[in-house]
C-alpha cells in the first residue's frame, strides 16, 4: 500500500514537473519568437509599402513648385510631359529648343494651343503625352 501510495505520488509529482517544464519552455519560446514575428511582419510592410510605390502612375517625378505665366512661341517648344497625378497642383513640362524645361499651367490657352500643334505633329518621338 506504501508503496503503491508512493508510485502514485512520484507519478503526480513526473506530471507536474513535465507541465511545469511544458509551461516554461513555451512561455520562453513565445519570447523569443515574439521578436521575429515583428521583424517579419515589419519586412512584410516594407515590401509592399515598395511594391505599391512602383506600381503607381508613371510619368515624371516632379512636380511644379511654381509655374511660367509668360507665354513661349510654340515653335521654341520641341515636346511636353503632363506631370503625375500625384502632384497637388497639375501642371505640364515645356522642353524648350534649347533643352530649358518650364512648367505651365494646362489650363493657360497659349499652353493648349502649344499641346495641340505638338499632338498634331506626326515625327514619331516628337511628343511625350503621359
Amino acid at each position: 500500500m506504501i508503496t503503491q501510495h508512493r508510485a502514485q505520488a512520484d507519478t503526480a509529482q513526473l506530471r507536474h514537473t513535465s507541465y511545469c517544464y511544458t509551461v516554461k519552455r513555451t512561455h520562453s519560446h513565445f519570447r523569443m519568437a515574439a521578436p521575429r514575428l515583428g521583424l517579419a511582419v515589419f519586412v512584410l510592410m516594407l515590401a509592399v509599402i515598395a511594391l505599391s510605390e512602383g506600381m503607381r502612375s508613371t510619368g515624371p517625378r516632379k512636380c511644379c513648385s511654381s509655374f511660367n505665366e509668360k507665354p513661349v512661341r510654340k515653335e521654341r517648344v520641341v515636346s511636353y510631359i503632363k506631370t503625375s497625378q500625384r502632384c497637388p497642383i497639375p501642371g505640364i513640362f515645356l522642353k524648350t529648343v534649347v533643352g530649358r524645361q518650364l512648367c505651365v499651367r494646362p489650363s493657360a490657352t497659349w499652353v493648349k494651343e502649344i499641346v495641340a500643334y505638338l499632338d498634331a505633329k506626326t515625327v514619331p518621338g516628337e511628343t511625350s503625352n503621359l
